[in-house]
């Protein structure tokens, strides 16, 4: 029997995702999802998601509210540059798990990714 916690991950995963079962895993650990035109990095209620907006990336760091209600967004941001939101969502990973060395290793997976996504950075340096 599944607790009740893993449930409300799964749950809130799959709204997220869209509800097509994507970014599904263990419950309560930090994870990286990424779709075809979404990076999501979650841990525990907090979640920062990249994607991309017209000529621009979007960076969104949101949170569960109380009792699991709707997310309430803490950050939303738009950046031209590829490079820009890749540290943004480094520094949005950084604050939410308190951890230096996840928000580096998670702004490398988003620079991947997006580097994988074949959009160029309008001014590479």
């Amino acid at each position: 029997m599944m607790g009740w916690g893993m449930s409300d991950n799964l749950l809130r995963w799959d709204w997220a995702a869209g509800g097509n079962g994507m970014a599904r895993g263990p419950g309560g650990s930090p994870m990286d999802g990424s779709g075809d035109d979404v990076f999501v990095w979650r841990h525990g209620r907090a979640e920062v998601v990249l994607s991309r907006a017209g000529d621009a990336w979007a960076v969104v760091y949101r949170t569960a509210g109380r009792l699991l209600g709707p997310p309430q967004v803490l950050w939303d941001a738009r950046h031209t540059r590829a490079k820009m939101a890749a540290w943004d969502v480094m520094a949005r990973v950084t604050q939410a798990s308190r951890d230096e060395d996840e928000g580096v290793r998670v702004g490398r997976r988003a620079a991947q990714w997006m580097h994988a996504a074949r959009v160029p950075d309008e001014t590479d340096d």
